[in-house]
């Protein structure tokens, strides 16, 4: 495993994110999407459609395919204790489409909060 990774902590990557704050299906007009743009030391709303006036005119832009997967999975081990698994990527040097399409086991490398809690036993997924 990449000594990167060893030295992720969860904890660094959680934070209240109301639900109805996340986008679960894009738009109808894709670039009616909002976007946040780094501009002078300042965080400004933006829309897609604004890309050309915001970035400089010798600019280059790099598309990808990037597919978003639920990849933050929380498991109750009783009223007051979960853990939560943070899939990062498939183990193996998998490609990540192929693992998506995959009808058999895949294994994750994760990130594991609240790991300390979970000494054996089952975990049901909320």
């Amino acid at each position: 495993m990449n000594e990167s990774v060893k030295k992720i902590r969860i904890e660094d990557y959680t934070y209240d994110l109301p639900e109805d704050r996340i986008a679960r299906y894009p738009l109808a007009v894709r670039d009616q999407s909002k976007l946040l743009f780094y501009n002078n030391r300042t965080i400004e709303d933006s829309y897609y459609y604004s890309l050309d006036e915001l970035l400089p005119s010798d600019t280059h832009l790099v598309f990808n395919q990037t597919k978003v997967i639920q990849a933050r999975l929380i498991f109750p081990k009783n009223e007051q204790t979960f853990l939560e698994i943070f899939c990062l990527e498939p183990a193996h040097q998998q490609e990540i489409q192929l693992a998506l399409q995959s009808k058999a086991e895949i294994e994750y490398l994760c990130l594991v909060g609240g790991a300390r809690r979970w000494k054996s036993g089952s975990l049901n997924a909320v």
